[in-house]
């Protein structure tokens, strides 16, 4: 990366490029809607591992804690509007679309404030490590975050993201 990028930029390019990943996106919601887990910090998880940074369970529960009050004000309540536009309303395709349009943009907006929120909570951040330092620094910071209850899915993303 250039000088030019910031952390927060680094971060949201590499979460945009890892949910894109086939299978990643759909894990990383059923993760959401069946644990509760927040996207953005499972991916923080893993972009920190890349950067070669550990996180533990103390860091974890700093990022969370940094973002939740504007997770539930802002970024939950978009991404409900935005569904139910998907669903109550799919009948008004042509009138519904550019307003769930627009309440997307306004979520994807709020989840790369969110980000910021989390590295804000964990500065600074080091440069990059060089080298992928691997999976296996992944592997630590998921189980930071999700626990070993989570070992079997975690695997399965890191799988997934190769």
């Amino acid at each position: 990366m250039t000088d030019s990028f910031s952390p927060e930029d680094e971060f949201w390019d590499f979460a945009v490029r890892t949910y894109g990943i086939a299978g990643v996106g759909e894990r990383l919601l059923d993760w959401q809607d069946g644990r509760g887990a927040n996207v953005n910090l499972v991916l923080l998880c893993l972009w920190a591992a890349e950067r070669g940074r550990r996180l533990d369970p103390a860091a974890c529960a700093r990022a969370f804690a940094a973002a939740s009050g504007w997770h539930t004000a802002a970024v939950e309540p978009l991404r409900a509007l935005r569904r139910r536009l998907k669903v109550e309303w799919a009948g008004l395709a042509q009138d519904v679309r550019p307003t769930r349009s627009a309440v997307l943009a306004a979520e994807l907006k709020a989840e790369r404030a969110e980000q910021g929120l989390m590295l804000a909570a964990l500065a600074p951040w080091p440069a990059e490590a060089g080298a992928n330092p691997g999976q296996a620094l992944a592997r630590i910071n998921l189980l930071a975050y999700l626990g070993s209850a989570a070992e079997a899915d975690i695997d399965a993303l890191l799988a997934a993201i190769g």
